[in-house]
């Protein structure tokens, strides 16, 4: 574990089984009038120990008023929605708590990122706070701090062999880094698409994923490092509100081999379900909240519920938030979530997802779940946020269907991604300062092409820590640009 500003452990969630079906809402009509929502309101508190009646035992919050968040949990909400989705690839007819699971991304991102209430619906950022340098810098994983991104969680070394985030069709053309690049990883800066809100989201998501595959897989192995775990997940396949998302936090927050994860899986096989449900569902199994007996790991997973459970008005804080989803709004993020997956189509072309693809899918779910576009549906509530679950879901499936895709395929080797052709006339860093807009190309001192992608500091006059080639936060202002050159 690391310790920066509180606290940031990265973690693994994956959350609890109920015997209802997951996705099969397809022919269920959610409602033929639209729900009209009241304006997003109320603070969201985090960073800090749980469990607490109080909400100035946090050190940080967000106030939602004024829709300032709504399209970063929204982007959250449709990578954790995925995320629901592929793990349903690995055990079919799975089902889950899906407030926890779907949720799982927006509170990783509470508890892991340095200033989540920094950000700007205007940028493309998670975070345009300049101490997110810190974040992004070598060895660190980014505002989820996915730390260990570029590392085969199988082969315990830094070889893709299957089990890296870039080993995934999905998400191996804009990760920033090649499979020949990555062994590198250890000593570089994480690469700027990592803060990036849509596409941040999804790579928590995958990461997160990897981690669940991995397991299944290490316990194949002969010399199986936690040896109750597949008799306990068979064990909790049956058994509805089981801490599934406590034990895989263990797994990812501690280690494999931490012993937490092996404890847990233990008790699993030996406790009754009554007593194991007791430990592990409660909060009191968090530890304790002050002084020298914290325990961070076990702490972890329990914030994070924590923090989902404010949005859900469920908390011990007794908050009353309203976090609005407008229909058009969401099929807007939806598409630009997306529109960073790639998928290898019937030509053999690896490409992005074309946004009439992506919106056709999201157009179709509205349809068949007889959801007008113009409807507004309220996350903090139990009922309306069942209707934006199934609406994700189902756009899920319905654009996986029509690529035809599976988001959950991996290879181990670099597909090929043809580079667009680098523009003429393009400006030589700093010249024109002051003009430059979000994706402005100029070409910096070292002859590379960069693009800018938050203007106000992309415009900061040189020397800065924003400037190209020198500034230590250049990064949270310009992306390379990669381009071939003109023959």
């Amino acid at each position: 574990m690391k310790t920066l500003k509180f606290q940031y452990i990265p973690f693994i969630l994956f959350v609890n089984l109920s015997p209802a079906s997951m996705f099969d809402t397809y022919n269920s009509k959610i409602g033929s009038v639209g729900l009209i929502a009241s304006s997003t309101t109320g603070t969201i508190y985090f960073h800090g120990y749980v469990p607490t009646t109080s909400s100035s035992s946090f050190q940080d919050n967000m106030v939602l008023d004024g829709d300032k968040y709504t399209d970063l949990i929204m982007s959250n909400y449709i990578a954790g929605v995925l995320l629901g989705y592929n793990i349903t690839k690995i055990f079919p007819g799975i089902n889950f708590d899906k407030d926890y699971i779907y949720g799982s991304l927006m509170g990783q991102l509470l508890q892991e990122n340095f200033q989540t209430q920094d950000y700007l619906s205007t940028t493309n950022l998670i975070d345009p706070s300049p101490n997110q340098v810190y974040l992004m810098g070598v060895g660190q994983g980014g505002p989820y701090q996915i730390n260990g991104f570029y590392w085969d969680m199988v082969g315990g070394n830094y070889s893709p062999s299957g089990y890296s985030l870039i080993n995934y069709v999905a998400i191996q053309k804009n990760i920033g880094f090649t499979m020949a690049e990555q062994p590198n990883q250890k000593n570089l800066v994480v690469p700027p698409i990592f803060n990036n809100k849509y596409f941040g989201p999804i790579l928590a998501a995958y990461y997160i994923f990897n981690n669940f595959r991995s397991l299944l897989a290490i316990n194949k192995i002969a010399t199986n490092p936690i040896p109750n775990f597949n008799k306990c997940i068979t064990l909790l396949a049956n058994i509805a509100n089981n801490p599934l998302d406590i034990i895989d936090s263990y797994a990812y927050n501690q280690g494999f081999y931490g012993g937490l994860l092996n404890q847990a899986t233990t008790d699993c096989v030996k406790m009754t379900s009554k007593d194991f449900l007791n430990k592990y569902n409660n909060f009191s199994n968090a530890g304790s909240t002050s002084g020298q007996n914290i325990n961070t790991y076990l702490q972890y997973p329990y914030q994070v519920r924590f923090y989902l459970n404010e949005f859900y008005n469920m908390s011990l804080l007794n908050l009353n938030v309203t976090v609005s989803f407008s229909i058009q709004q969401l099929r807007s993020v939806f598409v630009s979530v997306f529109g960073y997956l790639a998928y290898i189509d019937q030509n053999n072309n690896y490409t992005v997802i074309p946004s009439n693809k992506s919106g056709a899918a999201f157009d179709l779910a509205l349809s068949k779940l007889n959801i007008p576009s113009t409807a507004t549906y309220n996350l903090s509530d139990n009922s309306q946020r069942s209707t934006i679950y199934s609406l994700l879901e189902n756009s899920i499936k319905n654009l996986e269907i029509s690529l035809p895709n599976d988001f959950s395929q991996t290879v181990t080797y670099q597909i090929s991604i043809p580079l667009p052709t680098c523009p003429n006339n393009v400006a030589i860093y700093p010249v024109n300062l002051g003009t430059y807009k979000v994706g402005t190309i100029v070409i910096g001192i070292d002859k590379k092409y960069y693009s800018c992608i938050v203007a106000n500091l992309c415009n900061t006059q040189p020397p800065s820590q924003y400037t190209i080639g020198s500034g230590f936060a250049w990064s949270q202002a310009w992306t390379e640009y990669q381009c071939k050159l003109n023959n």
